[in-house]
């Protein structure tokens, strides 16, 4: 492909939990030094998390029209899209060069077609991924993303447990999901006492919730809650010594690359029930905590995130409003909080399909776009 020329890079990541904005960030982080601004636009959670890593502006996610305007008033820009297929079709429109990082290429029944309107399309490794893209010898497989600054140790003792609810925020289902959150909240009431300090990491609303919840139950005083932008959570992972998370991809490659050991909590949506039986076949996963038992859900197999959208929520109220499903739950997660996993077969994973995807897709795409 000839290299073309911009005048500034706009990031863009589908809302969907934390991954596609976490990859963002690690992707304007492996960007400093270029020769043109960086921008990134997006929602507000969105321009939170990225933080003041590049300037940020404020779109309604996923809407073509706001997009489109953007990116026609910002001179030549050159896009690069999380996950986000809205602003892929909109630099095709436009007749802009774009790039696409796809993390769950490995996951889809066929390529998105809006994803393959990238002029570059890059796809993240992954168990699966290069059976998944063999029909696209376009499709580049690169490192997963681990984000930038991965081998620092950070500064301070190492100490401080993480549990990581990133993975909540969800626009197919955009309200908080109280259920889950107040039996999350029983569990830690019963099964963190004297464990020391946990530090929760949640989008605003969830963080509000939790907050309150904490406070009406005798929760032990070491629980703190905040909602972090990348920069804040990667110097507070790499002061963890266990994270505990919803199964998505990005938060526990941060974590492995960084030699923190990562436990799972149950998943809140159709990727995450995916990953965590991927993350089970390679040994990655010997400390969970499923909705289910083996075998169970099996109806997921057929549907997509649309269509699954209200499915986790909703085992998560039936084990509300079931007490003997209520104290199950809460004696496994105590389970969860009181081991570690395989952290042998954790890093022999992040060796595996790697982590520093975002260095590998800046380098190409700097070479192309002349920044």
């Amino acid at each position: 492909m000839n290299p073309r020329r911009v005048d500034r890079v706009v990031f863009f990541s589908n809302p969907f939990c934390y991954g596609p904005t976490g990859k963002a960030a690690s992707l304007v982080h492996a960007f400093e030094g270029a020769s043109v601004p960086l921008v990134y636009a997006g929602s507000e959670w969105g321009c939170d998390v990225i933080g003041t890593r590049c300037s940020a502006v404020r779109l309604k996610a996923l809407d073509l029209a706001s997009v489109r305007e953007f990116l026609a008033s910002s001179g030549n820009p050159g896009v690069v899209s999380c996950m986000d297929s809205v602003s892929v079709r909109a630099a095709r429109d436009l007749g802009l060069p774009s790039v696409l990082v796809d993390s769950l290429a490995w996951f889809w029944s066929s390529i998105p077609s809006d994803f393959l309107l990238a002029e570059t399309y890059f796809a993240l490794d992954f168990p699966g991924v290069r059976e998944a893209v063999s029909a696209h010898p376009r499709i580049r497989v690169v490192p997963n993303i681990g984000s930038p600054g991965r081998r620092a140790v950070g500064d301070g003792e190492r100490g401080k447990s993480l549990l990581h609810l990133g993975g909540l925020q969800n626009p197919l289902d955009p309200g908080v999901p109280t259920e889950f959150l107040d039996l999350l909240v029983l569990a830690l009431a019963e099964g963190w006492r004297e464990r020391g300090a946990l530090l929760i990491c949640a989008g605003p609303g969830s963080a509000e919730y939790l907050r309150r919840a904490l406070r009406a139950h005798p929760s032990p005083s070491s629980v703190e809650v905040a909602t972090l932008a990348h920069d804040a959570f990667l110097r507070a992972l790499a002061r963890a010594d266990h994270m505990f998370t919803t199964p998505g991809i990005t938060a526990t490659m941060e974590a492995l690359e960084r030699g923190v050991p990562v436990s799972f909590l149950p998943p809140m949506n159709l990727s995450q029930w995916r990953n965590l039986r991927v993350f089970e076949k390679h040994g990655v996963a010997t400390n969970r905590c499923a909705w289910e038992p083996a075998g169970g859900l099996s109806e997921l197999e057929s549907m997509d995130e649309h269509a699954s959208a209200g499915v986790f929520p909703g085992i998560a109220r039936s084990v509300a409003a079931d007490a003997r499903a209520t104290a199950l739950l809460i004696s496994r997660l105590g389970e969860l909080f009181s081991r570690h996993p395989d952290g042998g077969a954790q890093a022999a994973f992040v060796a595996r399909y790697g982590a520093d995807g975002a260095e590998v897709i800046a380098s190409r795409t700097r070479e192309l776009w002349r920044v």
